[in-house]
């Protein structure tokens, strides 16, 4: 009796899988050994956590409370030291604070091995960047130490951060906590 119960479960489990199988095939319209090869590219790049990054201060439109904040990505040693023969930014962009600022694909690292960013970041708030938002989104643009400078000095908190770019997947950038500018 017990032979004939377990005949019948793997019956009954073969038949599943090929009620399952066809009904795949008849749904999607391909069959279930399919020769389709996927065309998903992993995106490789870096990540600053907003909602760590301002999880003290909050996001807002009140005065001294962020409102938007500006990421310069910088090449850098392993140890997270700025590479001194590069001194342009990689890449700068501005981020409203609610958002995670996101560079994808950036270019390797001179140094050899995985590539290494300093990365720095400046927050305004409202004020302040509605005050200063043609200086800052032309500055943005340009990507120089020049530029970065100047929106360094309007900036009302600040800090830096160091992110590796590991092959295939966002890698998060490790900040230290905002300080105030007194600006």
């Amino acid at each position: 009796m017990l032979r004939t119960i377990a005949r019948e479960l793997v019956g009954c489990g073969v038949l599943a899988v090929a009620i399952a199988a066809a009904a795949c095939t008849s749904i999607t319209g391909s069959s279930v050994a399919s020769t389709t090869i996927s065309t998903y590219a992993p995106v490789t790049g870096i990540e600053v956590d907003a909602l760590e990054l301002f999880e003290r201060q909050g996001c807002g439109v009140a005065s001294g409370q962020p409102f938007k904040y500006v990421v310069a990505v910088y090449s850098a040693f392993s140890s997270g030291a700025r590479d001194p023969g590069v001194p342009n930014p990689i890449v700068m962009s501005v981020t409203d604070c609610f958002t995670d600022a996101v560079f994808e694909n950036l270019p390797g690292s001179t140094l050899g091995g995985t590539p290494t960013f300093s990365l720095t970041v400046d927050v305004f708030d409202k004020a302040t960047f509605d005050a200063n938002a043609d200086a800052i989104n032309n500055d943005v643009g340009v990507s120089s130490a020049g530029t970065a400078a100047a929106v360094d000095a309007l900036a009302n908190l600040n800090s830096t951060c160091v992110a590796r770019q590991e092959p295939n997947i966002q890698g998060l950038a490790a900040c230290d906590p905002l300080v105030a500018t007194g600006n």
